[in-house]
């Protein structure tokens, strides 16, 4: 994707983004909405006010490698850079599981955009779509060429059971835990991990003697298998990546 303009519609209860390649045709749309619209504006600070609707207007752009996710949450939404596993993954261990909206989009395509609110995602060009009523559902135009999330879920490790798991089984720490994505768990591997196609954890709990073999026993207790754990010190709390094999 590289660098992409986008320029944002806000009220009180959705957000709509429209994607741009260039800044131009950004600015050009920005401008038939507000007439003094200009880019570098965000939302939810310095944006346009369009007061016959009350509705507000930004301008930005983000840069991206992969893909680009929409979601929603607490009344406002956010943007950001992410392929599609990552994408999911957030979905998945964040509260967008109950509540919440959000639309990826695997690439740029021309017209492409997306609106989000409490209860409900629309679009046009995403890969995917999710909100609390309709979880994470394909686009029409690539279903037949990717697996539906529901293939992928039944693959793999059940991780929010998992996760349950874990928080229970080592309750006495008094820690957490959350799936992450690859890329986070590697800063917590020192030769990275062993297939990006694995499960990632990190659990959080409080400091003092390591827990790791403690970990390694309540994954292997659920019917997995960590391949590797790795502790990392933070100043009230210690980190811990497990690599669960999917």
């Amino acid at each position: 994707m590289a660098k992409i303009f986008y320029v944002t519609e806000t009220s009180n209860d959705y957000s709509t983004a429209h994607f741009f390649k260039t800044e131009k045709e950004a600015l050009k749309y920005g401008k038939s909405k507000v007439k003094d619209f200009n880019m570098k504006q965000d939302m939810w600070g310095d944006g346009f006010h369009d007061e016959e609707n009350d509705t507000w207007f930004g301008g930005e752009w983000i840069n991206t490698q992969y893909g680009i996710l929409m979601s929603w949450e607490e009344d406002r939404v956010y943007i950001q850079s992410a392929d599609d596993e990552e994408a999911r993954k957030f979905i998945r261990s964040s509260r967008h599981d109950k509540q919440g909206s959000a639309i990826f989009f695997d690439s740029f395509k021309k017209g492409m955009h997306g609106s989000l609110g409490n209860d409900f995602a629309e679009g046009e060009g995403y890969t995917w779509k999710h909100h609390r009523k309709e979880y994470i559902k394909e686009s029409k135009t690539i279903m037949k060429h990717i697996k539906l999330f529901e293939q992928f879920v039944n693959e793999s490790v059940d991780v929010d059971k998992l996760i349950k798991h874990l928080e229970s089984t080592l309750d006495w720490n008094q820690g957490s835990a959350r799936e992450v994505s690859s890329r986070e768990a590697s800063y917590g591997f020192s030769r990275g991990p062993k297939d990006e196609r694995n499960v990632f954890i990190e659990y959080s709990g409080m400091k003092g003697q390591s827990i790791i073999k403690d970990i390694k026993e309540a994954v292997k207790d659920f019917g997995a298998n960590p391949l590797q754990v790795a502790k990392e010190n933070g100043d009230n709390e210690h980190y811990y990546y497990i690599e669960i094999k999917r």
